[in-house]
This record gives structure tokens, C-alpha cells and sequence, in this order.
């Protein structure tokens, strides 16, 4: 038997499986012939041509053939969702001028949600404007202002729903805007109807169907209530329920939400060290843009609790951090708790001189968004700094001061308040019965009820 050559190279088989013997050298077709190998790889490239040959004939085809008309139903669907697409969108941007035009507390707010209700697809642009719950933390006068309106033309008539503007049920509107007025009460302080808001939009929900994530929200909102009431056991319960909803429907952005209100309530129960790992937790799933109010209040509180643990330096940077999201979205109350955060972190580090100023700009701003137990408390920090500098004398003419703003507040008849009162005229109050009020004062505007003890001393 004949000694073989090394075998052919791959081209010169493939130029022998296609045909075109004069691109393989003589010695590979002699090669194949007696090589069972190179024979079957001659073969395999063959079948391989061939194939190709024929999808490019069975392409050349179907590119030649008509194309079959769609059919009938889908071409109706497509203009349907179409139509349906445009209607939401425009009620979408009506919804964003609505909510542009609420902020202006001299625009006819009522005049201009009855004209929406009044019109196909604006009862649509009321349910997204009573959705948007940033709005509540920026304005949250405003807010309640809106969400009262829509409740007054929930049960209006409803006009003749157009091609591309579903039906909105007044179940539904009355549901959307109880959770917005409850957002909105929260961020005022109005703690009680806060959460007879969101208990009384579950009922709404409940006349629409078992809808889970509905009734997540409402559990979301009343244990966000709780939590700033003090109510820790059934604040837990709910958020954990409400997280667990939200994780079923793979809503990373709500769930991010429920962390960061547990966070929030073990600083409040005493505990900002454990907080922390809850709070970062919440920043891997909330977006920056998208939860822009959930965002910032999460930097907000982290910061508080990093203040309170004497990282300063953090503590700075995040509230840095809350006060540019803040800006960025408009969140006005945001703004203000964060400005009232500085004040207190100057206070924590011991420069009261600075504190002072910061807590006199801080109390303006209560003044004008018309926060009226942040009046009180931020005027008190003002007080303390007074006294720790040694200002007694001034301390005392501004706890007098005070009391006329204490007197005009649900704060008025706080146990605290009541004991620092009736010291003022005799002159025996020192710094450390202000910093005790303070404090009970400050639980007491979060709906806190502290056991008050007999004064600290300095």
C-alpha cells in the first residue's frame, strides 16, 4: 500500500465537495481517494454545501412570495392598544400640569379638577395625579388640597368614555386620593387621619376585588402611620406583610420602601446601630430617580442615625447626599428635614453658636411651609443653644416666646411643656429641663408618647 501524505487542508477539501476542482491541487484529490478520513470530511462538506445552498434558495423565495395579510382581529387589537396608548398618555401629561398647577396655593384647584372630571380621560389624569405620592412629601398642603378635590367629583357623573379613555370607577378615585391625603397628613403630622385615610382607601379597594397589591398598599401607608406613632408591634407586622405582596409582584422599588420604613422605626424604638444595615439594604433596591422621595428620606434617616452613633463626617455626607435628591425633585419637606438635621448634627458635635443660627433658619422655614410642632421644636433647639452658651437670660425671653406657639398646637397640654411652664415665672428652669422638653416634645410631634421624668440638670 502506497505511504500517504500529510492530509489536505480544509479549503482544498471544501473546493472538492462544491465542485471546482481547479482550486484543489491534484495530489488532494488523489489523496481522498485513498484516504477513508479525508473521504468522509469531503462528504460532510458536501452535505454542508448543499444545505446552505438550499436555505438560500428557500430565502430567495419567501422574499419573492406576497407576505399574507394580518389578520382581521390583530390589525383591530393593534389600533385598539394604539388607542388606548395615546389616550393614557395624554391624560399622563394632563395629570403632570394638574399637579404643576396644584402647587400654586392661589390656582382654582377645585375648578380645574372639576373641568378634568367633567371631561373623557380626565377622571384617567386625576387617578395618575392622586398616584403621585412624591407630590405629598413635596407640598403636603398642597396634596391634601388636591386629594380633597378629587373626593369631592369622585362620585360625579362620569362622561361617555371615549375610544382611548377606559373608565376610572369612583371606588377607585375615592381609593387613590384617601392614600394620597394619607401621605399627605403624615408629612403634615396630622397623625389620626393619616391613618383613618389609608384605612378608609381599603375599603375602597375592597369593593373592587380581592386585588392583593392594593390592599399591600394600604397596609404600607396606615403601618407608616403607626411607625411614627409608636404602635411598633402592628407597624411591623404590616410592613413585613406588605413586603412580602410587594416581593411576589417583583416590585423591587416598594419593597425598598417597606426596609427603609423598618429602619426608620428601630431608630425611632432606640436602636440606630442595627438601623444601618436596614437602611443600607434599602439602597441597593430603591432607584435614585424613580424613588426619588423614598430615596431621600432613606438618606435622611440614615444620616440622622449616623449622627446619633457620633460619626459626624458620614453623617454630613449623607445628609449632602438627601439634600441634593431632595433639591433635584423639589421635595420641600425633604428639604426642611434634612436642613433640620444639620441644625441638629451642629447641636450633637457641641458648636451651639452654630447651632443656634442653623436652628433660627430652620425655624423661619417651619413658619413658611406652615409646620407648626416643628415651630415649636426647632425654636426649642434654638433655646437650648442659648443656654448652653451660657445665655440664660435670652433663653428664657425665647421659652416665653414659645409658649404662645405651644399654646396654638396639639403640643399644648404635653406633661413636659406643662412642668417647663410653670417653672418660667419663678426663673427655675436650667438647660437640661429644656433638653429633656425637647426631647419629649420633639417624640410627641412624631406621635410619640414618652414617659416624662422629673428634669434633668445640666
Amino acid at each position: 500500500m502506497p505511504r500517504l501524505n500529510a492530509h489536505p487542508a480544509e479549503v482544498e477539501l471544501l473546493a472538492l465537495a462544491i465542485g471546482r476542482d481547479a482550486d484543489a491541487p491534484d495530489e488532494a484529490r488523489g489523496h481522498v481517494a485513498l484516504c477513508p478520513t479525508c473521504a468522509r470530511r469531503e462528504a460532510a462538506l458536501r452535505d454542508l454545501a448543499g444545505a446552505i445552498q438550499l436555505e438560500s434558495i428557500l430565502q430567495e423565495e419567501i422574499e419573492a412570495a406576497a407576505p399574507y395579510p394580518a389578520p382581521l382581529w390583530a390589525a383591530e387589537r393593534s389600533e385598539r392598544l394604539a388607542r388606548l396608548r395615546e389616550g393614557a398618555d395624554a391624560a399622563l401629561g394632563e395629570a403632570e400640569t394638574l399637579l404643576e398647577s396644584a402647587r400654586d396655593a392661589q390656582a382654582d384647584l377645585e375648578g380645574r379638577v372639576r373641568n378634568l372630571a367633567a371631561r373623557t380621560g380626565g377622571r384617567l389624569a386625576l387617578l395618575y395625579a392622586a398616584q403621585r405620592g412624591a407630590f405629598a412629601a413635596a407640598v403636603p398642603q398642597r396634596a391634601l388640597a388636591l386629594a380633597e378635590a378629587i373626593e369631592a367629583v369622585a362620585d360625579g357623573p362620569e362622561p361617555a368614555a371615549g375610544a382611548g379613555a377606559p373608565a376610572v370607577s369612583s371606588a377607585l378615585l375615592h381609593a387613590e386620593a384617601r392614600l394620597l391625603a394619607s401621605q399627605a397628613l403624615l408629612n403634615i403630622g396630622r397623625l389620626h387621619e393619616a391613618r383613618a385615610a389609608a384605612v378608609a382607601a381599603r375599603t375602597d379597594f375592597a369593593t373592587l376585588g380581592d386585588d392583593p397589591f392594593n390592599g399591600a398598599l394600604c397596609d404600607y401607608f396606615e403601618a407608616s402611620v403607626l411607625c411614627f406613632e409608636g404602635v411598633f408591634g402592628r407597624a411591623e407586622r404590616l410592613f413585613k406583610r406588605a413586603a412580602r405582596v410587594f416581593a411576589d409582584f417583583a416590585q423591587d422599588h416598594w419593597v425598598g420602601r417597606a426596609e427603609c420604613m423598618l429602619a426608620q422605626m428601630l431608630v425611632q424604638r432606640g436602636n440606630p446601630a442595627r438601623a444601618l444595615a436596614s437602611f443600607d439594604a434599602g439602597v441597593e433596591r430603591l432607584d435614585p430617580e424613580r424613588d426619588a422621595n423614598a430615596f431621600a428620606a432613606l438618606l435622611l434617616n440614615r444620616a440622622r442615625s449616623l449622627a446619633l452613633l457620633g460619626r459626624f463626617e458620614a453623617a454630613q455626607q449623607g445628609f449632602a447626599q438627601a439634600l441634593q435628591v431632595a433639591r433635584r425633585h423639589r421635595l420641600d419637606a425633604l428639604v426642611f428635614g434634612v436642613r433640620q438635621g444639620l441644625a441638629d448634627l451642629e447641636f450633637l458635635r457641641g458648636d451651639y453658636g452654630r447651632a443656634l443660627a442653623s436652628f433660627g433658619v430652620v425655624a423661619a422655614e417651619a413658619v413658611r411651609l406652615g409646620l407648626e410642632e416643628d415651630m415649636v421644636v426647632t425654636r426649642l433647639g434654638a433655646a437650648e443653644c442659648l443656654g448652653r452658651l451660657g445665655r440664660t437670660g435670652e433663653m428664657i425671653d425665647a421659652l416665653r416666646e414659645i409658649g404662645r406657639l405651644v399654646a396654638v398646637t396639639d403640643l399644648a397640654g404635653n406633661p413636659a411643656w406643662t412642668e417647663l411652664a410653670a417653672r418660667l415665672d419663678p426663673g427655675d428652669v436650667d438647660v437640661g429641663l429644656v433638653s429633656e422638653v425637647r426631647e419629649h416634645l420633639g417624640a410627641a410631634r412624631d406621635g410619640f408618647v414618652l414617659p416624662f421624668r422629673a428634669a434633668r440638670r445640666a
